[in-house]
């Protein structure tokens, strides 16, 4: 499985994170976050409203399940920027969605990624399934 990336940290984990614990002791603390300029953040995400807050909660927890939107606004950085700094880093979550309407933008996220994610992390070129959101929002 992908390790989180070493960085800086984040009041962004502060909510909608989860606590593994092992004999009383937690290790692990693992969030799953939404990247999106528009969109309600689905219960049991962390939501990041940039391209820089997604790039700080990679870099400061474990993430789980990391679901792209492409366009963040007009004259803003990018899913893309994200998926760059993500194979820069060598960071990936355990899960990866692509929930962007812009087809041009979800193709290139998902053919970079492709090309690029290590074996064990999930790749979807579409949204996390219901099934999955209603998984997440019941053990938040």
């Amino acid at each position: 499985m992908p390790e989180s990336c070493a960085g800086g940290a984040s009041d962004l984990l502060r909510s909608s994170r989860i606590n593994l614990f092992f004999h009383g002791r937690s290790v692990v603390t693992i969030i799953h976050v939404f990247l999106d300029d528009m969109r309600a953040c689905p219960k049991g995400f962390v939501s990041a409203r940039t391209a820089e807050e997604c790039k700080l909660l990679l870099e400061d927890g474990e993430v789980d399940v990391l679901s792209l939107d492409f366009d963040l606004g007009w004259d803003q950085p990018t899913g893309m920027d994200v998926v760059l700094f993500m194979i820069a880093k060598q960071c990936y979550p355990r899960e990866i969605y692509l929930h962007s309407s812009s087809i041009s933008g979800r193709r290139s996220m998902y053919e970079l990624l492709y090309q690029s994610v290590p074996e064990g992390v999930k790749l979807s070129r579409g949204p996390v399934p219901y099934e999955r959101l209603h998984y997440i929002a019941d053990r938040s």
